[in-house]
């Protein structure tokens, strides 16, 4: 997952320029605010691979720095083919209720093994390692937002369990692997070939659980299944006369040293190990554990198995990453759901999280509009679409999904407070983002035919609300914004457009004279456009490119210098800290979860008073999440910045990802006024 910093660029970059604009206060003196300013400087700125000598560009010095080669003779011709449609079709039909894993599905070796027909010639029965652990990737496939969510998990998971890091690919990776979502099942190559080798991943079967993307992925890096260990006769019988015809040799058993289980007993639990039904022909056992206590447990696709991890760690030659996470039995799992969630289900205290609404009609219209007659838009200006709904609600699936070990699924009033800004598309969104995060259970069921309950939805008049509306009046924030706009950088930026703004003027019919204005027309036909509208020629000169990249900079005009982002998103950042210091003070009756529905500039200005804002105009449905953690040693934040399908890392300056929950209180403290504060400062 990649990190967000500060951004190295700001419209106004120097001190002076800062205090230009910052009005004289009888409580703050000039010299105050730039000693601020310097001191929150982040408001400035083992292994199996098969190998061909004559193709793929492994070399021999690579062969003898990574690994012994491993022997896959056993596999034969038969792992060798290419991507089945149908096994494309029997996994598309797949579902959780099934007793297989989809990846048992395939008609493939073993049934997911899968090396391409390019390395037969020259090849050598061998498979490399990864050399250092290090697995160059690339994400190529088209994935939802689920999808991708369950691969960055098991890579997280990787990272925090073993010593394997699976890296994004550079120009210079020449072997690397690439995620790709074909309609041909699951399946992998067994440890690096060389070259560009594929993993796919069908959506969305072979990613409804973490544990199918850790399964291949562990192919990837060098492993075989485990019911093909050597000995496994000892642990399990195989119920030949069960298994359909032509798959029987996916039970063969490897040579003894083809497999090496590092010291590790035969792991039922091994997310390599197949269902008790794998390719079954009638539905009943393939494979029977001698010891009955161990049925439900083999083909469990939730994550690693501790035993799953001291091979990987044995392979990779790093046993001491081991030691803190296999005490006890290593058949017994680990905890899985958690990748970048790092294990949260022991650790995480409260989750605060900011939303915008989803997609909506447009606010207004222009003069000249060809689509201003109302009957356009039967929702009414600035409604939420079906579109809008949609998004929202998928967005609940996905925080339920996320959350659901830690925020109960039947809905109480001490787990959740849910407010929103009084515009009706903010408050229709949390509606619609609580159905799908709380769908009725058992006796919270009132209506069979209506699986949706109410949950309570507060809001603040919107002249009234600082903190998501951010429409309170605040005269010394007025002042300061016109100041800032009689700046000479910022006139000297405003004139590089003026042809623009006269160009906009005349063809919209509406006058076009600032950057906010500008900005009203491009989210006009920005939603036109959505809408599958037909756009005027006139448009086409200036939609979306540049009015895009122009309106872009209007997002961090307003709270790029310290004392307008206090004023700005100071009450909310109040709001979330206050909301965090509660919880860590031990205080009762506080809910640690928080959802707020608002706009896209509530997160823009909130980011960039942080110092994380990316400076792109937040999408519909954008969501920006703070998780409180706890581990033996301390308090800590997180915080993540949700745009479609794609999860940002949001790393405040002066702070580490896992960032130190007072190290935040402190370096947040210059730009979070209290509400009293706030209204005292903006008289």
């Amino acid at each position: 997952m990649a990190h967000v910093y500060a951004r190295p660029h700001h419209m106004l970059q120097t001190e002076e320029e800062v205090l230009d604009i910052v009005e004289d206060d009888p409580s703050t003196s000039t010299r105050e605010i730039a000693r601020q300013d310097r001191t929150i400087q982040f408001l400035n700125v083992g292994v199996v691979v098969l190998h061909t000598s004559d193709t793929l560009p492994i070399t021999e010095d690579d062969n003898q720095l990574d690994s012994d080669p491993v022997d896959l003779a056993y596999l034969g011709g038969r792992a060798f083919s290419s991507p089945d449609p149908e096994t494309g079709k029997k996994v598309e039909n797949w579902n959780e209720a099934s007793p297989k894993n989809p990846e048992e599905l395939g008609e493939y070796a073993e049934g997911d093994i899968v090396f391409p027909e390019r390395s037969r010639n020259g090849m050598v029965a061998q498979t490399f390692r990864w050399k250092d652990g290090v697995v160059p990737y690339e994400i190529a496939g088209s994935f939802s937002s689920s999808d991708l969510d369950r691969i960055n998990r098991a890579i997280a998971i990787y990272k925090k369990y073993t010593c394997v890091t699976f890296r994004p690919r550079t120009a210079n990776d020449k072997d690397y692997i690439s995620i790709v979502s074909g309609r041909s099942g699951c399946w992998s190559s067994v440890g690096r070939i060389g070259g560009k080798q594929e993993v796919n991943l069908q959506s969305p079967s072979c990613t409804t659980k973490v544990g199918t993307p850790l399964h291949e992925l562990m192919h990837a890096i060098g492993f075989l299944h485990e019911q093909n260990r050597y000995e496994r006769d000892d642990y399990v019988d195989i119920v030949w006369r069960n298994i359909k015809n032509g798959h029987k040799s996916n039970f063969d058993k490897a040579d003894k040293g083809t497999t090496d289980g590092f010291g590790v007993e035969y792991d039922y639990r091994s997310v390599m190990h197949y269902s008790n039904t794998a390719f079954s022909i009638n539905g009943q056992p393939t494979i029977i554990p001698k010891d009955s206590s161990k049925v439900k447990k083999i083909g469990q696709r939730d994550g690693f198995s501790r035993g799953d991890i001291t091979k990987i760690n044995a392979m990779y030659n790093c046993p001491e990453k081991t030691l803190d996470v296999t005490k006890g039995n290593s058949s017994e799992p680990l905890p899985a759901e958690n990748t970048d969630k790092e294990n949260i289900e022991k650790e995480q205290s409260s989750n605060p999280l900011l939303f915008r609404h989803g997609a909506r009609t447009p606010i207004k219209t222009y003069r000249n509009d060809p689509y201003a007659d109302v009957s356009c838009w039967p929702e009414g200006y600035g409604q939420l679409t079906n579109i809008g709904k949609e998004e929202q609600f998928q967005l609940g699936r996905w925080l339920r999904e996320r959350y659901d070990h830690f925020l109960p699924r039947k809905y109480h009033k001490n787990d959740i407070t849910v407010s929103s800004s009084n515009f009706d598309r903010c408050l229709m969104s949390a509606a619609v983002n609580l159905a799908g995060l709380y769908p009725p259970e058992d006796d919270q069921i009132w209506n069979k035919e209506l699986l949706w309950q109410p949950i309570p939805i507060h809001t603040a008049p919107i002249q009234q609300d600082p903190l998501l509306a951010q429409q309170k009046a605040c005269p010394k924030f007025n002042r300061l914004c016109k100041k800032l706009t009689q700046t000479k950088l910022y006139q000297n930026y405003f004139k590089q457009y003026s042809d623009l703004f006269q160009y906009l003027s005349e063809h919209s019919g509406d006058p076009i004279t600032n950057f906010e204005q500008m900005r009203k027309l491009y989210d006009t036909l920005f939603v036109q456009n959505l809408n599958n509208m037909t756009l005027p020629n006139w448009t086409k000169a200036v939609f979306p490119k540049p009015l895009q990249e122009i309106c872009d900079f209007s997002w961090t005009t307003y709270t790029d210098v310290p004392e307008l982002a206090r004023l700005k998103s100071g009450p909310l950042i109040n709001h979330i800290t206050t909301h965090f210091e509660n919880i860590t003070s031990g205080m009762q009756d506080i809910p640690k979860f928080v959802m707020l529905s608002a706009h896209d500039d509530t997160i823009s200005n909130l980011l960039n008073a942080l110092r994380v804002f990316d400076g792109k105009w937040p999408p519909y449905s954008t969501t920006v999440i703070f998780e409180l953690r706890r581990d033996a040693k301390r308090i800590f934040l997180n915080a993540l910045y949700k745009k479609s399908t794609n999860t940002t890392r949001l790393c405040l300056p002066g702070c580490d990802f896992d960032c130190d929950f007072g190290k935040f209180v402190e370096l947040t403290k210059p730009v979070r006024p209290s509400l009293k504060e706030w209204e005292k400062e903006c008289i």
